[in-house]
This record gives C-alpha cells, sequence and structure tokens, in this order.
C-alpha cells in the first residue's frame, strides 16, 4: 500500500498492472515550482564592444561599479525619452538588508527626464545591488532606460541621462526592452548552485571569457576559463558550484586588440539555508 506523508492511503494509476509513473530532472522541478523555497535563475548578458582587458559582459559596456560591502544607496530610474512618461519598469536586486527585492516603479509622469526614486524592500529603501531591469509596461519604450546612483542631470541639459555615468548601475536599451547583465547576488539567508555557463562572439578577435564568483568579504576568483575565436561555447558543471549568501557572480571577457561583441550568460538555482 502507498501511503502519503500523512499515512493516508491513496491510488496510483497502472499501465499492465505496472504502476504509471513520471520523473523528471530535479532542475526542471524547480523551474515548474515543485521544490518549496527554490528559486531559478537564467542571468544572460550583452556587450557589444568588450576591451583588450577584461570587462564585465553588460550592455553599458566598460567597467561595473560595485558598492563595496555594508555600503548602501538611493537609486534612481530615468530615461533619455521625454516620451516615456508613466512607464512601468520591474527592477530586481539586493537591498540594504541583503534582501532579493522585487519592485515595480513608473517614470515620471510628466517626462521620461525626470529622475525617479526606486524603493526597495529595506526599511531606508537603499539598494546594495541592482542586476535586472525589465519593462514592464503594455507599449515599448521609445528611449534608453538608466538605473544609477546619481541623480544629477545638468551637463547634458536635463537629457535623462546621469551626469556621471560610473554611477550606472543598469541600463535598459530600446532594442531589448530589458536588461542584459551577466551578473547576479546571492541574497542573505540563501545558498545558490550554478549549474552551467555559456559564450558567443561573432567577432573574429580571440575571445577569453571568464567566470568568477566573489563571496562576500573576499575577492573575485576565477571558476572557468572559456577561449572563443568566433563562435560559441558552453561549459556544464558535473557537480553545480556553491555560491554563499551575498556572494557576487559575474561573467568577464575580453577580446585580442579590443572592439569585440559577447553575449554570455549563467544558469543557477537559489534556496533557503
Amino acid at each position: 500500500m502507498i501511503v502519503d506523508e500523512n499515512g493516508n492511503p491513496y491510488g496510483v494509476k497502472h499501465i499492465a498492472n505496472k504502476m504509471r509513473v513520471s520523473a523528471v530532472p530535479y532542475y526542471d522541478d524547480i523551474a515548474e515550482g515543485n521544490v518549496p523555497n527554490h528559486t531559478a535563475i537564467n542571468k544572460f548578458g550583452h556587450n557589444s564592444s568588450v576591451g583588450a582587458s577584461l570587462e564585465p559582459v553588460w550592455d553599458y559596456s566598460g567597467a561595473y561599479d560595485y558598492l563595496a560591502n555594508n555600503t548602501f544607496s538611493e537609486m534612481w530610474l530615468s530615461s533619455d525619452s521625454d516620451a516615456d512618461q508613466g512607464m512601468n519598469f520591474e527592477i530586481i536586486g539586493i537591498d540594504s538588508e541583503y534582501n532579493y527585492s522585487t519592485v515595480t516603479v513608473a517614470t515620471d509622469g510628466s517626462g521620461g527626464f525626470t529622475f525617479v526614486t526606486i524603493p526597495s524592500g529595506a526599511s531606508d529603501n537603499k539598494w546594495w545591488r541592482i542586476f535586472r531591469v525589465r519593462n514592464a509596461s503594455g507599449t515599448n519604450q521609445t528611449g534608453n532606460i538608466y538605473v544609477s546612483k546619481d541623480n544629477t542631470d545638468t551637463s547634458g541639459g536635463a537629457n535623462g541621462i546621469p551626469d556621471n555615468t560610473d554611477n550606472i548601475q543598469a541600463q535598459v536599451l530600446i532594442a531589448g526592452q530589458q536588461t542584459l547583465m551577466a551578473l547576479w547576488t546571492c541574497s542573505v539567508g540563501h545558498k545558490a548552485f550554478l549549474t552551467s555557463y555559456y559564450a558567443g562572439t561573432s567577432s573574429k578577435l580571440v575571445t577569453e571569457v571568464h567566470l568568477l564568483i566573489r563571496p562576500f568579504g573576499g575577492v573575485f576568483n576565477v571558476k572557468h576559463v572559456i577561449t572563443i575565436d568566433q563562435g560559441y561555447s558552453s561549459h556544464h558543471f558535473d557537480f553545480p558550484i556553491p555560491i554563499g549568501a551575498k556572494s557576487d557572480v559575474q561573467v568577464l571577457a575580453s577580446a585580442s586588440g579590443g572592439g569585440g561583441e559577447v553575449s554570455a550568460g549563467f544558469d543557477l538555482w537559489f534556496e533557503a539555508t
């Protein structure tokens, strides 16, 4: 007799007097929401012009300004098109209490150029990391969207672009309607397991792609390297890489001579500890 966790018997369908069963991989069960307190993540990024030295694969290109440990900031949303009025954008990241936080914020109703404060799940409404933004409206944005630590906008004549572009934490380009950022951070009270990563380039330049993880309080350590000469490569980890709470994950790339175009990403899940 088959019983459930409460000791109650239940029937099972049969085929030719054999139990009818269906087994799926553990990863599939996570993606389908069948495993409590587990969340599947696919992060993917693009850098249209990586340099000769390693740099993050994200759509703003260049260096990425990570906030230091125990350092938090207010964040602002803006558009470089004044026509993007009252549009909703979903922002996902880690708040100042190190929790995974998802909020939806509307651009200013009088015009996209105006900087709008992005609240977080923390009591002080500050952020530690922002690693995904997407257009959650029913219409396409007409300008590029910026999430930044800087809300000053004088040098460009109020054009919606932060004056200090080094402070940009995410950018949503018109073509994508969401960010392309091959970086992610694990929230407090959780542990993640990275199963695979991949990269590709259309440029005929020798391209190096590095997967790195930084434990909280540590430095970025390389976990795997892919070398590509105009093509695509992926790597699956037979034993998923464990990632501790408040650890950062990123993919970096470089192209021989600079000017290479790289797409990259990784798959993982995180679960409550």
